[in-house]
């Protein structure tokens, strides 16, 4: 039992489709800002981002700067939250096999 909570515990720290950080977001936007094709995200917390700034508005930005900072506060909300329901989901998973565990399968 002891063996199985260890190795529940170490996948619950390894999320292999964390959301990229905050910079290399960016990058990956700045290099898909073209108002004529679509874009393709590596992970859904960056288009949530773009989507809320509006992609044609960064595309026609005359301020590249601070729409870069608006990104990264907006990014930075999304990641967190994809990365707790992560976390959320691992803590749900492993609580219900350890009460499981415990109470012989009964839960």
């Amino acid at each position: 039992m002891i063996f199985s909570q260890q190795k529940a515990v170490q996948g619950f720290a390894l999320n292999t489709n964390e959301p990229p950080p905050a910079e290399l977001a960016w990058e990956e936007v700045r290099k898909q800002l073209d108002p004529y094709k679509a874009p393709t995200w590596s992970h859904p917390a960056i288009e949530r981002a773009v989507r809320a700034l509006g992609f044609r508005n960064l595309c026609f930005t005359t301020t590249p700067g601070q729409d870069m900072a608006r990104f990264i506060k907006v990014y930075e909300a999304y990641r967190q939250r994809e990365i707790d329901q992560v976390e959320n989901e691992s803590i749900r998973q492993l609580t219900t096999s350890v009460i499981q565990q415990l109470t012989g399968g009964a839960a």
